[in-house]
């Protein structure tokens, strides 16, 4: 009776040692090509989500089973929801995620033509006027053919740095807070300097 027990007891200890030492299952992403997805968020049951490892592998905790209730989320994927079966061969759960639609915006490319402005260096100082913080207001040609104007302070109208007043009939070109100013002539787009105001 003794030793029938002491077997018992030494069944059961190899068993336990038995499932210890075996291998933790991972879960592993990858899409249709096989290509592993890294930093997939990675949900077991109703467990916490954890992120995935560079190579798209996350060893779980859970003792190996035949399938496991997996939800698996990376952005520009669809979401992953639902039972994924054991690959018992490497003790994985393998999840395919399919790549979302990317919807990209219109995109408008103007090249300026070989003319006077370009080869002066027009469209350099309008692609420079970006990047500094002094108000800069250009019009170039394809400005002026959008806007149907007949006078320069058409064209002038609307700029928040800049004022328009009228003087004996004549529009006055002005900065706001600088001692000098542009007398529009009466021609169309032909603005002359004229002295401190």
């Amino acid at each position: 009776m003794r030793r029938a027990a002491v077997a018992f007891f030494a069944t059961l200890l190899v068993a336990g040692t038995a499932r210890a030492q075996e291998p933790r299952p991972s879960v592993v992403v990858a899409d249709s090509t096989g290509k592993r997805i890294a930093f997939a968020l990675i949900q077991v049951s109703s467990g916490i989500a954890r992120a995935a490892n560079d190579s798209g592998r996350l060893a779980i905790e859970t003792a190996p089973g035949d399938s496991l209730k997996l939800t698996v989320r990376r952005m520009g994927y669809a979401p992953f929801d639902g039972m994924v079966a054991r690959d018992t061969t490497e003790n994985v759960y393998r999840v395919i995620l399919s790549p979302l639609p990317q919807a990209l915006k219109r995109i408008a490319i103007t090249v300026p033509q070989d003319n006077r402005l370009f080869r002066n260096g027009f469209y350099a100082r309008h692609e420079a006027s970006r990047t500094i913080s002094t108000p800069t207001r250009f019009f170039t040609p394809e400005d002026l053919d959008a806007r149907p104007v007949a006078r320069t302070s058409q064209i002038l109208q609307g700029i928040p740095f800049k004022q328009i007043r009228h003087e004996a009939g004549q529009a006055i070109l002005q900065g706001r807070g600088r001692g000098w100013g542009h007398r529009l002539g009466a021609g169309p787009r032909q603005p002359r300097m004229v002295g401190g105001i």
